[in-house]
């Protein structure tokens, strides 16, 4: 795996690539209002950290080319 950060006065960017199976996270089924307003002792375990990721950026992207997955996540910074 490969991680890369670019910081800006403006903006956060991690840049995430690995050479794993082809995975798209927004392809990933997120959990209904219903499944998130459950008490924790009520849920079962796992099956929040791809929404949660999502949710903490304001973009996200995912590539796939010559074998290798890139995962963007960039944050507006104040």
């Amino acid at each position: 795996m490969a991680v890369a950060i670019e910081w800006t006065d403006h903006q956060l960017t991690v840049i995430l690539e690995d050479t794993g199976v082809a995975y798209d996270p927004r392809e990933q089924g997120m959990p209904t209002a219903d499944e998130l307003e459950k008490p924790l002792s009520d849920r079962e375990i796992g099956g929040l950290g791809v929404f949660l990721a999502l949710q903490g950026v304001d973009r996200f992207d995912y590539q796939r080319d010559n074998g290798v997955n890139r995962n963007t996540l960039e944050v507006d910074l104040p």
